[in-house]
């Protein structure tokens, strides 16, 4: 969380609910390097765990040890925001995971900053994909302050497992299933959120919705042909609602990140097939050393920029440093 708690810190977000939906962590499997500073790329969060350490009197012992995780993009947003001085509502499905998120950032941000001035952390166990969960949630929320949103879903924010932990799949095996869920899970979470919110955002002075999209939704990547017309679909989603909105003072912007380093990448065989599609686009990541992704926190910059700024900022593309800078296919 080095990033994190070096950042500037603002009082901009005083004030303001933020609801951040796809809060997760993964276990760090591989460490990448930014080519610049040399510093790893990911950011890392303390996940307490118990681990069995023997019995004593016929009864089994455990001790609380500490786990460094890399974080997603949802989890680095959050502890952002919260650190900025935002009251943060953390949106899962997992109760178990979102409420180990909330403890470990409390107890990392404490140490840096003063919780009760600063941090307002709640979680919400909520099935995104289940209309009757949303409406409940939504129509809990107190209404006191202004609410914004960021959403950030996508199908390795949950439960689904993939062979090898690897997306990246010719068509011929690509199943229909897979398509499916990852479709179902970014649009429909993202819409019934939205039907649920739009009451209250049309009667508050100004709100702000940010949809985390993906540089895939815009350029095609050979291997990846459900990520991007799944990541593509919520793209145009989210395009729509702005046009649709901003009349009722609901600014909606899209954010558009690529390899980011929340531990999709750590696996050996999905490293392989990395390189060999940014060769597809003339790269440079020969060896797995060469393969630069961003922090999370990048993303969370960007996030706090569209929710602090004086502008209606509609869209930003962001790739890492060393990756092919074109937008198109």
């Amino acid at each position: 969380m080095h990033r994190i708690k070096n950042m500037p810190r603002t009082s901009l977000l005083e004030g303001k609910r933020v609801i951040v939906t796809g809060c997760w962590y993964k276990p760090i499997e591989h460490i990448f390097h930014d080519f610049v500073d040399g510093k790893p790329t990911h950011d890392e969060i303390g996940i307490s765990t118990s681990k069995f350490t023997g019995r004593i009197d016929m009864e089994d012992q455990y001790k609380e040890i500490l786990i460094e995780m890399k974080m997603n993009i949802g989890t680095a947003i959050a502890a952002t925001l919260a650190r900025n001085g935002a009251e943060v509502i953390m949106v899962s499905h997992n109760e178990k995971k979102i409420r180990e998120i909330k403890s470990a950032l409390l107890e990392q941000l404490s140490k840096d900053i003063d919780i009760k001035d600063w941090v307002d952390f709640f979680h919400k166990s909520v099935d995104l994909l289940d209309e009757e969960s949303v409406k409940n949630f939504v129509s809990k929320l107190p209404i006191d302050k202004p609410i914004y949103r960021v959403q950030s879903i996508w199908l390795w924010a949950g439960d689904y497992q993939l062979k090898n932990d690897n997306p990246y799949l010719p068509l011929e095996e690509i199943d229909v299933w897979l398509i499916q869920a990852e479709t179902t899970t970014a649009l429909k979470g993202t819409h019934l959120m939205m039907k649920e919110f739009l009451p209250i955002f049309k009667k508050q002075q100004e709100s702000r919705i940010v949809i985390v999209s993906s540089m895939s939704a815009i350029r095609s990547y050979i291997l990846w042909a459900s990520h991007c017309s799944a990541k593509a679909a919520i793209d145009r989603y989210a395009n729509t609602a702005m046009l649709e909105l901003y009349k009722n003072k609901i600014r909606v912007s899209t954010v558009r990140p690529w390899t980011v380093d929340t531990g999709l990448y750590d696996n050996l065989e999905t490293r392989k097939v990395l390189r060999n599609i940014n060769k597809e686009y003339n790269g440079s990541w020969e060896t797995d050393d060469d393969i630069t992704l961003m922090p999370p926190s990048a993303v969370w910059q960007v996030v706090n920029t569209i929710l602090t700024s004086p502008a209606h900022i509609a869209e930003v593309n962001m790739i890492s440093k060393s990756q092919p800078p074109h937008q198109g296919s």
